[in-house]
């Protein structure tokens, strides 16, 4: 076991590189061994190395059109060691927060930023249809979100999958971070109103979602 966590502490330090996509992919590769083993970075750090921080991501949505992110945020934090909350800017806006050590919410934002512009790519296409009431097309839109976040969340749980063997347990002194701070989460109906084949063509593209070409192509 020591000698995977020497070759873990190695990847995190090659994480501290100059070369931003190279420090990336470390610290994927190392966050792959460590789920396999069931290590956290508890077992290799020293507490007061390592600092919380909260970010504001920029992401905004209502209640009427965004909840799909809802879902998202929840799936993409619980998978990169980060909790998720988010804040209010009008009655009916909201943007999405993260709070995590300063690393793990680095990358967990960048995979978030990734997975929303893929969601919106395919809704935007959606809007452009032009047979389609506006009503019909907001339903299209948040099925494909919710099943692509549904999808996220399945391939997020195999391990064999290149990239994604990541440490799904969340620090608790995070945990006690985002529970002095945060304002909550909204819970989100993911069959509510569903249009079946964008839900199926949004699973699958979340399985298929590659959280690594945000990095590799960044």
């Amino acid at each position: 076991m020591d000698n995977y966590k020497e070759k873990i502490k190695k990847l995190l330090a090659l994480a501290r590189s100059n070369n931003e996509h190279e420090a990336r992919a470390a610290v994927l590769k190392a966050r792959e061994i460590m789920a396999r083993y069931k290590l956290t970075e508890v077992d290799l750090e020293e507490k007061g190395n390592r600092k919380i921080k909260t970010i504001n991501t920029g992401i905004l949505y209502t209640s009427r059109t965004g909840l799909w992110i809802t879902h998202l945020q929840k799936v993409i934090a619980e998978n990169y060691c980060c909790t998720t909350s988010v804040g209010r800017i009008t009655k009916q806006k909201m943007e999405v927060h993260f709070t995590g050590f300063e690393d793990d919410l680095e990358i967990c934002n960048e995979v978030f930023q990734y997975a929303v512009d893929t969601v919106l790519h395919t809704t935007e296409q959606i809007k452009k249809k032009k047979h389609l009431s506006a009503m019909e097309i907001r339903s299209e839109c948040l099925s494909y979100g919710i099943g692509f976040a549904k999808g996220c969340e399945e391939a997020f749980t195999d391990q064999g999958e290149e990239n994604w063997g990541l440490v799904m347990v969340v620090p608790q002194e995070v945990k006690d971070e985002a529970a002095r701070i945060s304002c909550g989460t909204r819970k989100v109906s993911t069959s509510c109103g569903r249009n079946q084949e964008q839900y199926s063509k949004g699973f699958e593209d979340g399985k298929n979602f590659k959280p690594s070409r945000s990095i590799k192509e960044g």
